[in-house]
């Protein structure tokens, strides 16, 4: 019956439509004065004012998003389980048990970020494993980047630099050259 929306969905949506007003990230009080939002992480209303310049209004936009993300979700659910496993089965069980969860259906269902934090996050784990497979600089460059989006989705991100060091430092190479890497990923 449409997108469902709580609490964090009224200020995500209103932060929406205060960038595409001209307002920033921001809300309105009871006396309709804005103020900057600083309780929510700013991505997905970001997002969905980018879709607002299309003409959607901040619900359609989030419904229309999360449909693509369920989708994009499940396939990027198997794509990592079968890079991680180099065993296709896995990523197809992976990939169907994902699509047919129903708490994660629920979660996409919800204007919040979740959602967009977990595409996120798979990106991320993919251009890791894919820097871990071939050293390549920009693989780490292009990871900070989604790991900075990511906690600009969801504050609980920071666990995803903490993953990244972890792996980083566990790598083959010589300690200057690990942290180095981290280096990189951070800056």
């Amino acid at each position: 019956n449409g997108m469902g929306l709580v609490n964090d969905s009224v200020g995500y949506i209103g932060g929406a439509r205060n960038i595409l007003a001209g307002n920033g990230y921001s809300r309105l009080t009871g006396d309709h004065s804005v103020v900057p939002v600083t309780n929510y992480p700013p991505m997905f209303s970001i997002v969905l004012a980018a879709l607002g310049v299309f003409g959607l209004d901040a619900i359609p936009a989030s419904w229309w998003l999360n449909i693509l993300l369920f989708g994009v979700n499940v396939l990027l659910t198997g794509w990592v389980v079968y890079r991680m496993t180099s065993a296709a089965l896995f990523g197809w069980l992976a990939a169907l048990i994902f699509g047919v969860s129903a708490p994660i259906f629920q979660t996409h269902s919800f204007a919040m970020t979740e959602p967009l934090y977990l595409f996120l996050s798979y990106v991320l784990l993919l251009l890791l494993i894919a820097y871990l497979h071939k050293p390549i600089w920009i693989w780490l460059v292009l990871a900070g980047v989604v790991a900075g989006m990511a906690f600009l989705t969801r504050y609980v991100a920071v666990s995803l630099y903490v993953l990244v060091g972890v792996a980083l430092l566990a790598g083959r190479s010589g300690w200057r050259e690990r942290l180095f890497s981290i280096l990189i990923f951070l800056v």
